[in-house]
């Protein structure tokens, strides 16, 4: 047969060579013998084992041997994960000509779910009477005005979400007036996360949400993990707290004489997908195995119990700087949110902290589903992780942590009682703490704020500085470090009471922005920005790492950065630099150059100067020398440092 010619169909592929019979099996334990030889003294768990946001720790690879222990591979009650999800666009109203516009963008850009905004999510929740009939008193927006904005437009194919906080079901209420009932609505009516957005809990506010399942149709209640994400939550923890607000809304509807399977028909989960890609992926798949055991709990018809999940991507990780970087980030977050199996996806614009997103924003955030959907394919494979060694190992590893972590919360008499307990906010600050720490001292990087910033990028033009302030979680943990609350017995009233101490939301960004835009303030004022020079001493590559490190965090810090040539104390040459036309200056010096006469020199004839180290904490100096102002170097607290250089240099306040 020539090579042109089509094989002959009655070949025995079966007697085809099989390439891997060549290799002899590799156990794990040689596999862990050859690991542990290669790494010498290093530590195999310091080297190779890397935790999730909150310390839990993932191994280097797995096999297929692992999937074996995985009791969730075979359950009888794991809930299929789809390919097939909605794309979801949201119109911020209020009372102009954009809505109409937003929502004919909208449609014509192919969304499937419009979704109608009261509430931008850059300010938490506002207070609201509790009744469902109440019209928006942030906007002065009329239930009349939505019906006007839909009116003589097809939606008849298009899915219509209610993002309203406390004010979401008199809208749902408005779209099913005149035979609408037949239109497919959903809505952000979410009881429990105002309370904790807020710190005050109404009992009315479950009565409405019974209400509503029992007369409305569509899902109208959210059960929610964006607040915990939102304030700061670890991803275990967020998680946990999910399936505790939804045992706390299962119960709540119970005492309301509504049956389970009509208050499962009328319930969707809201998740928000983070930057960390993997664990995403197998947190939203974990969701559908745990869900479907909080709801046996309540005798839930597996048949009945069907899990909706919303999925969006971060917010708290969104910048206010460099803000095309939020492009990116929701396009790698969005690809986890269908790979995990989300059902509907919001992708935020790219410049959503501003008052009212850019058609252009919105056209991009619309189109990063579009290339997942038409040019990289993901709506064609359902589960396309499923059976992935790490993924699968990821999911179990997750389902185990947060249902353990779930069972606490259970134990200390549910979802409300750990919140009015303080239980809930010390977990979340817990792990508020965590990633401020880790973004203070750069283990945790934010591309274009504090790793790889652009000094000249300017932030969005119509984004006030109070914008920063109005999430408050800094504050908040600051003042109140979440002391302990007294609990109580009492009986919650239909009158909202205070549950305990508000999770406002906070970005991860804020405290650099914060130092940025003081840097800009007083760069306003004095009519140029301030200057820092930045000078290596000592050998090539260790000197020179230093100084770009120095440099990248001094223009996280708005400064005008110069990194000037290197200077070797070993090889004579030039003197060291004197009276330097700056205002910082960093010399970053290798470990081999301790205490000289040239390091000495530099200090002495800049003493104007701020002057800063660029390395580790060590005793350079012998008594009497002069030691330098502060010092930069990876695990300091680079807010800390930021900001007495600041302070250093008087630039007053960020306004």
């Amino acid at each position: 047969m020539s090579d042109l010619e089509a094989p002959d169909s009655s070949d025995d592929r079966s007697a085809a060579p099989r390439l891997f019979e060549h290799f002899p099996a590799v156990s794990t334990r040689q596999w862990e013998a050859r690991i542990e030889a290669d790494l010498g003294e290093r530590s195999y768990d310091d080297v190779l084992t890397w935790n999730i946001e909150d310390g839990v720790p993932v191994r280097p690879y797995y096999r297929a041997e692992d999937l074996e222990r995985l009791a969730h591979m075979n359950a009888t009650n794991r809930q299929s994960v789809s390919s097939r999800w909605s794309i979801r666009q949201d119109i911020h109203l209020g009372p102009n000509e954009s809505m109409r516009r937003q929502l004919r963008h909208a449609l014509d850009g192919g969304v499937d779910v419009v979704g109608l905004r009261l509430v931008p999510f850059s300010t938490s929740m506002q207070h609201t009477a509790p009744g469902i009939h109440a019209a928006s008193s942030r906007t002065g927006l009329d239930i009349t005005d939505v019906e006007s904005m839909l009116e003589g437009v097809d939606l008849e194919n298009t899915r219509i979400h209610v993002e309203a906080g406390l004010e979401s079901l008199a809208i749902v209420e408005a779209l099913e007036r005149d035979g609408r009932k037949d239109r497919s609505v959903s809505a952000a009516f979410d009881p429990l996360s105002h309370a904790i957005r807020t710190g005050r809990y109404a009992a009315g506010w479950m009565n409405d949400a019974a209400a509503a399942v029992r007369r409305l149709s569509g899902r109208l209640v959210c059960i929610a993990a964006d607040p915990y994400h939102d304030a700061g939550a670890d991803l275990i923890d967020e998680t946990a707290l999910l399936l505790a607000a939804t045992s706390e809304y299962l119960m709540q509807m119970g005492l309301r004489d509504v049956d389970v399977g009509d208050a499962l028909a009328g319930v969707y989960f809201s998740v928000p997908v983070g930057a960390s890609y993997f664990p995403a992926i197998a947190r939203l798949r974990a969701l559908r195995i745990l869900l479907p055991q909080v709801f046996g709990a309540y005798d839930a018809d597996p048949a009945s119990a069907s899990v909706v999940i919303h999925a969006s991507t971060s917010r708290r990780n969104m910048t206010l700087y460099d803000p095309h970087m939020n492009l990116l980030r929701a396009s790698t977050e969005a690809a986890a949110a269908v790979i995990g199996g989300c059902d509907v996806l919001l992708v935020h614009p790219y410049d959503a902290l501003s008052d009212v997103p850019s058609d252009r924003a919105y056209r991009l955030s619309r189109n990063v589903q579009h290339v997942l959907r038409h040019e990289a394919h993901l709506d064609k494979v359902d589960d396309p992780s499923g059976g992935s060694y790490y993924v699968e190992a990821l999911t179990d590893l997750i389902s185990r942590r947060a249902w353990s972590r779930f069972q606490s919360i259970e134990a200390r008499g549910g979802f409300l009682k750990a919140t009015k307990d303080g239980y809930v906010g010390e977990i979340v600050g817990k792990g508020a703490r965590y990633r401020r720490q880790a973004v203070s001292t750069g283990r945790r990087l934010l591309v274009g704020t504090n790793h790889f910033p652009n000094p000249d990028e300017e932030r969005l033009a119509d984004v006030e500085n109070d914008t920063l302030a109005s999430g408050r979680g800094d504050r908040a943990y600051e003042q109140t470090d979440l002391p302990e609350q007294p609990g109580t017995s009492r009986e919650i009233d239909d009158e909202a009471e205070t549950l305990g101490l508000p999770l406002p939301p906070r970005r991860d960004a804020e405290p650099f922005e914060r130092i940025r835009l003081r840097t800009e303030a007083f760069a306003n004022r004095s009519g140029g920005r301030p200057t820092a020079a930045v000078l290596p001493v000592g050998t090539p590559a260790e000197s020179r790492r230093h100084a770009d490190y120095a440099s990248n965090v001094l223009a996280a810090a708005g400064f005008a950065v110069e990194q000037h040539p290197r200077l070797d104390p070993d090889a004579g040459g030039d003197s060291a630099p004197a009276n330097l036309d700056t205002d910082v200056l960093v010399i970053a010096v290798s470990t081999d150059v301790s205490t000289s006469n040239v390091l000495r020199d530099i200090i002495i004839s800049n003493k104007h100067i701020i002057i800063g180290l660029a390395r580790e904490i060590r005793n350079d100096y012998k008594s009497g020398e002069p030691p330098v102002d502060f010092r930069i170097y990876a695990g300091a607290n680079l807010i800390d440092v930021l900001s007495g250089i600041q302070d250093a240099l008087g630039m007053g306040s960020e306004t």
